[in-house]
Protein backbone atom coordinates (compact mmCIF):
# COMPACT_ATOMS: atom_id res chain seq x y z
CA UNK A 1 0.00 0.00 0.00
CA UNK A 2 1.68 3.56 -0.94
CA UNK A 3 1.50 6.06 1.83
CA UNK A 4 -0.51 8.92 1.19
CA UNK A 5 1.20 12.25 -0.52
CA UNK A 6 1.31 14.96 1.73
CA UNK A 7 -0.50 17.66 1.11
CA UNK A 8 1.19 20.87 -0.68
CA UNK A 9 1.72 23.89 1.42
CA UNK A 10 -0.64 25.91 -0.78
CA UNK A 11 -3.65 23.43 -0.38
CA UNK A 12 -3.45 24.27 3.61
CA UNK A 13 -4.12 27.45 5.32
CA UNK A 14 -1.96 28.39 8.18
CA UNK A 15 -0.77 31.29 10.20
CA UNK A 16 2.87 31.35 10.24
CA UNK A 17 4.92 28.92 8.00
CA UNK A 18 8.16 27.44 9.64
CA UNK A 19 10.15 25.24 6.91
CA UNK A 20 13.03 23.28 7.59
CA UNK A 21 15.25 22.83 4.44
CA UNK A 22 18.81 21.49 4.04
CA UNK A 23 21.40 24.11 3.29
CA UNK A 24 25.13 23.79 2.64
CA UNK A 25 26.50 21.93 5.65
CA UNK A 26 23.63 21.88 7.65
CA UNK A 27 19.95 22.57 7.76
CA UNK A 28 17.79 25.79 8.19
CA UNK A 29 14.85 26.47 10.08
CA UNK A 30 13.04 29.55 8.68
CA UNK A 31 10.16 31.14 9.98
CA UNK A 32 8.25 34.24 8.08
CA UNK A 33 6.76 35.56 11.17
CA UNK A 34 10.71 35.91 12.89
CA UNK A 35 12.78 37.11 10.63
CA UNK A 36 15.31 34.61 11.33
CA UNK A 37 16.90 32.05 10.05
CA UNK A 38 18.50 28.93 12.30
CA UNK A 39 21.19 26.91 11.48
CA UNK A 40 21.65 23.19 12.78
CA UNK A 41 23.40 20.41 11.85
CA UNK A 42 21.03 18.04 12.48
CA UNK A 43 18.08 17.92 10.14
CA UNK A 44 16.74 16.14 13.31
CA UNK A 45 17.35 18.69 15.57
CA UNK A 46 16.26 21.29 13.11
CA UNK A 47 12.67 19.60 12.69
CA UNK A 48 12.39 19.29 16.57
CA UNK A 49 13.10 22.93 17.00
CA UNK A 50 10.81 23.96 14.19
CA UNK A 51 8.07 21.94 15.96
CA UNK A 52 8.68 23.24 19.02
CA UNK A 53 8.69 26.98 17.53
CA UNK A 54 4.80 25.62 16.23
CA UNK A 55 3.45 24.76 19.72
CA UNK A 56 4.95 28.15 20.62
CA UNK A 57 3.12 30.02 18.65
CA UNK A 58 -0.28 28.45 18.91
CA UNK A 59 0.29 28.63 22.63
CA UNK A 60 0.35 32.53 21.96
CA UNK A 61 -2.86 32.24 19.42
CA UNK A 62 -1.85 31.93 16.12
CA UNK A 63 -1.76 28.83 13.95
CA UNK A 64 1.63 27.58 12.45
CA UNK A 65 2.49 25.37 9.69
CA UNK A 66 5.72 23.16 9.50
CA UNK A 67 6.85 21.83 6.32
CA UNK A 68 9.84 19.79 6.43
CA UNK A 69 12.71 18.81 3.04
CA UNK A 70 14.22 15.92 2.69
CA UNK A 71 18.12 16.15 1.53
CA UNK A 72 16.94 16.72 -1.77
CA UNK A 73 14.87 20.01 -0.50
CA UNK A 74 11.67 18.26 -2.07
CA UNK A 75 8.54 18.16 0.63
CA UNK A 76 8.32 15.56 2.35
CA UNK A 77 5.48 16.55 5.43
CA UNK A 78 3.51 19.75 6.54
CA UNK A 79 2.10 19.78 9.92
CA UNK A 80 -0.20 22.11 10.84
CA UNK A 81 -0.63 23.49 14.81
CA UNK A 82 -3.94 25.12 15.61
CA UNK A 83 -3.82 27.97 18.19
CA UNK A 84 -5.47 27.26 20.95
CA UNK A 85 -8.62 28.36 22.24
CA UNK A 86 -7.77 30.20 25.33
CA UNK A 87 -4.75 31.90 23.68
CA UNK A 88 -7.80 33.61 21.33
CA UNK A 89 -9.70 34.36 24.11
CA UNK A 90 -6.60 36.15 25.52
CA UNK A 91 -5.39 37.94 22.22
CA UNK A 92 -9.20 39.21 22.03
CA UNK A 93 -9.43 40.57 25.33
CA UNK A 94 -5.68 42.15 25.48
CA UNK A 95 -6.36 43.95 21.93
CA UNK A 96 -9.90 45.20 22.67
CA UNK A 97 -8.28 46.93 25.65
CA UNK A 98 -5.22 48.46 23.58
CA UNK A 99 -8.33 49.61 21.01
CA UNK A 100 -10.49 51.10 23.93
CA UNK A 101 -6.93 52.20 25.63
CA UNK A 102 -6.96 56.77 25.54
CA UNK A 103 -3.40 56.84 26.27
Amino acid sequence: MDAAAPPKPDEIEAGTRISVAPVGGGWCVSCDECGVDLMFLSGGRAESQARTLARCLAGLGQDALVEVHDRRNALAGVTRYVASAAAHSFRSVVEARHATDPG
